[in-house]
């Protein structure tokens, strides 16, 4: 790797092991580059909404062990139909394309086996406690991310249209037009 591609895989290590010890059921990973649609917040609120599942009540991942809050009432904790969603685009790669295999789950979501752009993507816990114990850290990040996939079976979704490009001004421009459609 290069030394710029070892700083962008250790960035994203730092992340996901900071959302794992911190028992975050999932995070938002968004590179310093990472260029968002108008009105993103509001977009990425409904996509995740729309890729939740039934709430499952109970403390089974607390540290301490107890069954909920500390007033004694049970937690839900959310689930989402994915492991990994890529929110953000590049490079064409557009989960429509035929080269991609696609099966579409929404209208806006699409059932991939790899990653794409690594520069912007949700990822659950169990996804982040895969990915961490698979990063010897020697391939550039998105196909880490690929081969954490490949090797621990997670379900990687992609979204359509990009919630986010990377900070190159050939894709911006790509990404603006695709967000007036």
């Amino acid at each position: 790797l290069k030394p710029s591609q070892v700083s962008v895989v250790t960035k994203h290590h730092l992340a996901l092991y900071d959302m794992v010890r911190q028992g975050r059921d999932v995070a938002v990973i968004l590179e310093d580059d990472a260029l968002l649609r108008v009105n993103f917040t509001g977009r990425f609120d409904e996509l995740l909404e729309s890729m939740r599942l039934a709430t499952a009540t109970g403390a089974a991942d607390s540290k301490d062990g107890k069954d909920g809050r500390e007033d004694g009432t049970a937690w839900r904790k959310p689930r989402y139909d994915f492991d990994i969603m890529m929110i953000g685009g590049c490079l064409k790669m557009h989960a429509y394309r035929r080269k991609y295999r696609t099966t579409r789950v929404s209208h806006h979501v699409f059932l991939k086996d790899e990653a794409r752009c690594a520069h912007a993507y949700v990822v659950t816990h169990r996804a982040a406690t895969a990915l961490l114990a698979a990063m010897p850290l020697t391939l550039p990040i998105d196909f880490q991310i690929t081969t954490a996939v490949k090797e621990s079976g997670l379900k990687v979704v992609w979204v359509e249209p990009w919630l986010s490009v990377q900070g190159d001004l050939g894709d911006v421009a790509v990404g603006l037009e695709e967000a007036r459609q």
